[in-house]
């Protein structure tokens, strides 16, 4: 953690963060792992944080250049 961004090794462990993320960048070409990040939110009733898929990443990645 050296740019006090904190690190996981496990993507679902970013869920479980709470409120302290706003979106997580789905950049995943596992499908399980999508399907996952998806249900998590929604089973454990987090919903402040949104999952964004590839392509807004790749938009966002465009108009910050």
């Amino acid at each position: 953690m050296h740019s006090k961004i904190p690190a996981c090794r496990d993507a679902l462990e970013v869920i479980g963060l709470g409120e302290r993320v706003d979106i997580i960048f789905d950049l995943t070409v596992n499908a399980q792992l999508r399907r996952d990040l998806r249900a998590c939110p929604k089973e454990t009733n987090k919903r402040h944080t949104v999952i964004a898929p590839e392509v807004v990443a790749h938009l966002l990645w465009a108009l910050l250049r």
